[in-house]
Order: structure tokens, then sequence, then C-alpha cells
């Protein structure tokens, strides 16, 4: 009689479940919907401004998002020194957006230029002046700047935005597809 040849249930068990994490491994490097990442960071961002504007209600301090076309920090005003600094909170860290997204601002009305911010910045470094000074304000009173900020993806095809009245209601909304 011959000896049967072929592979065992479990030799093809465990191919099935390398080419799995293999396949799962490829669509994480490839990355996901560019909608459904702009919803999380708009989410994130959301967060860390109701983290903020608790905090400033909470600590009687007030708070400010520096922003930059590609990415966001959480400033807050230092009473004795008379100017804003880097949030010591580890949740207001600066944060770097991914690679196909970017940032736009309305605030009161206007558009405001992100990377006009940016060089006017990169200049007070180079003068050895770091003033951080943040496009949008959480109050100690609970109220903040009436902001629209719109996440873009990097085809220009998705778009998603936070928007505030001034009175702490931040509203994650507006998602379009072009």
């Amino acid at each position: 009689m011959k000896p049967c040849r072929g592979f065992t249930l479990v030799e093809i068990l465990v191919v099935m479940v390398i080419v799995g994490l293999m396949a799962g491994m490829a669509v994480l490097a490839i990355g996901g919907d560019p909608h459904q990442q702009l919803k999380q960071e708009a989410q994130r961002i959301r967060s860390v401004l109701q983290l903020a504007a608790d905090e400033a209600l909470i600590q009687g301090q007030e708070y400010g998002l520096k922003l930059a076309s590609e990415g966001y920090q959480m400033v807050q005003f230092n009473e004795e020194l008379a100017q804003w600094t880097e949030a010591t909170q580890e949740a207001f860290a600066a944060y770097q957006l991914p690679n196909d997204i970017t940032l736009s601002l309305q605030s009161e009305g206007s558009k405001i230029d992100l990377t006009t911010l940016n060089k006017s910045e990169e200049e007070k470094q180079n003068k050895k002046q770091q003033e951080l000074k943040p496009a949008l304000l959480l109050l100690s009173s609970g109220e903040m700047t009436p902001f629209t900020l719109q996440l873009h993806s990097a085809d220009a095809e998705h778009q998603i935005q936070l928007s505030s009245d001034g009175l702490g209601n931040i509203r994650l909304g507006g998602q379009r597809d072009n």
C-alpha cells in the first residue's frame, strides 16, 4: 500500500492564517478609506478642543489652538510671562496630520491663510522670539472663537468640517464628497 501524500489540515490552516495576516498588513499599509481617515482626524481634533475647553473652565486658564496647514498644537496663556506657551498636558502636544490631509480655517467670517501664519512664526523663531500665537481661543468663561475648520484629503475629493458658534458647542459635520 502506498503512503498518502498531501498536506494535513493543520498545515493548511497555518498557511491560511499567514496569508490572512499578510493581507491585513497590506491593507493597513496602503491606507484605508480617505473619508474615514478624515472623519477620524476630525473626531480627534474635536476631542482635543473639548478637553481644552473643559480644562479652561475647571482651571480658569486660557487655552488656544495654534494651527498649521499640516498640523496643530494647543497652547496656554502664561499670566506671569504675559505670553502664550506650549500646553504641558500630553493630550495637547503638537500633532502632525497624515501627509494626505490638510487644514483650512475660517474664523469670524474670514478665511485665514495658515501658510502665512506659519511664515510669520518661522520668521519669529529665526529672531529667537518663540511666540506661540493661537488661531482659536478657548476661554475660561466657556466661550471660544467661532470657527469653521475644514479637513481636506490630498485628492480634494473629500472634506469634513468642524464648526463652533463660540459658545462651546463643537459640531462635526458638513461631510462632502466631490
